[in-house]
């Protein structure tokens, strides 16, 4: 018999009861958890529903109890707690968040909202500081290249949020707390006979901190630095015979004060620090699906949507305009066939890309398409697992590229799997890099720019039974036609981009797991080395050692969970002359509850008050100081 369990997936994974999502957030089941229940179905690391027991990729799932469980107020914090992945931010919550998977760039993460490509195609980086947690049932991280499967920027990995469709029923949630922090969401969800409906909003705000304590600095203003978040998601389902047509929606609005500067070239200089800078991030995702099961071996699906991610910020920092605004539009197609047959589970495709931006600066383009076909096999052999995957990608800018990979994995006994993988990505270019207009004092873009390329590998065993689980995974990510921007040395530090750069990423990732009869301890370590291959220098805000410690203490209506979470020295800059110091900060959750749908809740962040650098730059004297010691409490109650 398979070691590979094979269990009957027939319903649409975003549908189904949230049980089945109550389960190891691990590598084939075995990241830090704080829950066994039935095997939990993903969608990410192979486009198809596949149980996570079956898994050959490095993938973590946080559910909707995770999610609420975490001390963490951001998308990008929930994410940072998780194996492999560093989190930067340029200044209190609010701000512009950077991930970082495996040391890979910021702009090396996929980012999808229920499959829909959300970010920036002038920034290049994925939207995670407009999506609040209120609206999300539950996240997918899928580790390592990913561009066989989903085309550019899956370097690093993907990162998919799933907005909530759950069970039906009424949740309220909220809660308040120290700098002025308010959380407040409503989310209900139901059935009428075939259709399904749900619907979610929400709202987070904090009247923040200065986040810039050096009155020397260019940028110095000692004003506080808050945000205010607002969203609302929603979604349809009908199901007739063996189809389902459906709708989703994402609305998210961001507003968050930081502190600047402008370079005025006539002035020769930084000004206008003084001034109320802040920045307006929309999101809109709209998406259409029709799956069919077309017999009994076949399905098939048709995707569309459209996204657009605007930025605005005020005032400008690209004189003289009043203001700089960014907006991306996206809209997508894809045709998806899913083929089961003795031998195992085929896959293929097609996807459209069509990328068109506006802004008050000038571009010489401002749209680009993508046509890409892809295909997948995967299958179990007794012992034997293997996945299968290739993609071509043509793009309008650059021209056609072709990615692939192979991943195998052996069972030796039930609990126990060894899992290997090699595969190949890629990152497009952004209008930035290409078009970004000739502007003294800030930059220009390079339309002669290829597509960065990288060659992924990683080993892994990983052990589970019913208390015990542990992982060790060692990865590999070579870079090579890396962008880099650098000072054009024109005298007035205007900066250019050029392929001139590459990478080497390796490194171990260790996460492990025990359960007791009512306390759960859990670890995941990551020891790596991100560097500049030409001068050795590690690559800037990566730490070569990153990691979170927690228990989970259930004795009757009582839930506490501590949790300990640190990272090494990292560096500001290419140079490593910027260094930031490494930390340890001391979080808490205390869960009570009242009666069977309510429950009061207490989360600290930074318990201790360490004082600790989130960011130094030497060339604005900028010291950016990390949060202080914050708590919130509030009530949950189920309708």
């Amino acid at each position: 018999m398979s070691k590979f369990r094979s269990y009957s997936l027939r319903a649409p994974a975003r549908l189904l009861l949230p049980a089945l999502f109550i389960s190891c957030s691990a590598q084939a089941q075995t990241q830090t958890s704080e829950s066994v229940s039935l095997p939990a179905v993903v969608v990410t690391a192979t486009r198809q529903e596949q149980l996570m027991d079956n898994l050959i990729a490095d993938v973590t799932l946080i559910n909707r109890e995770q999610i609420e469980r975490s001390t963490a107020r951001t998308l990008g914090e929930l994410l940072s707690e998780q194996t492999g992945i560093q989190m930067t931010r340029s200044g209190a919550p609010g701000t512009t968040e950077g991930i970082f998977i495996r040391g890979a760039n910021s702009n090396h993460t996929l980012f999808l909202v229920d499959g829909v490509r959300v970010g920036s195609a002038t920034a290049g980086t994925p939207s995670i500081d407009a999506i609040t947690l209120s609206q999300i049932d539950r996240v997918e991280i899928l580790r390592g290249g990913a561009s066989s499967l989903y085309g550019a920027d899956a370097v690093g990995g993907v990162i998919q949020v799933f907005t909530k469709a759950g069970a039906a029923g009424t949740t309220l949630s909220v809660g308040a707390g120290s700098l002025g922090s308010r959380d407040l969401s409503l989310s209900h969800s139901g059935n009428l006979d075939k259709l399904g409906y749900g619907i979610s909003v929400g709202e987070s705000a904090s009247k923040g901190i200065n986040v810039n304590t050096n009155s020397l600095a260019s940028n110095y203003n000692k004003d506080a630095d808050g945000f205010r978040a607002k969203n609302i998601s929603a979604f349809l389902n009908y199901k007739f015979n063996d189809a389902e047509v459906g709708y989703s929606l994402l609305a998210s609005q961001m507003f968050s004060r930081f502190d600047s500067a402008s370079y005025d070239v006539n002035f020769g200089g930084p000004y206008n620090a003084s001034a109320d800078w802040k920045n307006t991030h929309d999101v809109i995702s709209n998406n259409f699906w029709f799956k069919n099961k077309i017999s009994d071996r076949w399905e098939s699906s048709l995707t569309a949507s459209h996204m657009t991610d605007k930025f605005i910020t005020t005032p400008s920092s690209t004189y003289p305009n009043e203001q700089d605004m960014f907006q991306t539009k996206g809209n997508q197609f894809g045709w998806k066939n899913d083929y089961t047959s003795s031998i195992g589970k085929f896959l293929f495709g097609y996807d459209y890309l069509e990328q068109s931006i506006t802004s008050t600066n000038t571009f010489d383009r401002t749209s680009r398409n993508n046509n890409s076909v892809y295909g997948g096999y995967t299958a179990s052999f007794g012992k034997n697992a293997v996945q299968l995957n290739a993609r071509h990608d043509d793009n309008s800018q650059f021209g056609g590229k072709n990615t692939n990979s192979v991943s195998y994995a052996y069972r030796p006994s039930e609990a126990t799997k060894i899992f290997a993988s090699i595969g190949t990505s890629f990152k497009a270019p952004t209008f930035n890099d290409l078009y970004f207009p000739n502007i003294v004092g800030v930059g220009a873009g390079n339309p002669s720019l290829q597509p960065e390329s990288a060659l992924n590998r990683e080993l892994g065993v990983s052990y589970h039974n019913a208390a015990f689980a542990a992982t060790v995974t060692g990865f590999q990510n070579n870079v090579s036609n890396l962008i880099v921007w650098s000072d054009s040395g024109d005298g007035f530090y205007t900066y250019v981009p050029s392929n001139v750069g590459s990478a080497k990423i390796e490194g171990v990732e260790f996460s492990t797991k025990y359960a007791f009869t009512k306390l759960e301890v859990g670890l995941n370590f990551t020891v790596q080395s991100a560097t500049d291959a030409e001068t050795g220098k590690n690559l800037p805000l990566r730490s070569n050692n990153y990691g979170t410690l927690y228990a989970l203490y259930r004795n009757g209506d009582w839930k506490i969970r501590p949790e300990l979470t640190g990272q090494s020295q990292a560096f500001s800059n290419a140079a490593n002359t910027d260094a930031v110091a490494g930390f340890v900060l001391f979080n808490l959750t205390v869960e009570k509850s009242l009666d069977k749908k309510t429950t009061l809740w207490f989360k600290a962040k930074n318990i201790f008050d360490k004082d600790y650098q989130a960011f130094y730059s030497s060339s604005y004297q900028t010291r950016t100081p990390g949060m202080p010691a914050t708590m919130m409490v509030g009530l949950r109650h189920q309708f």
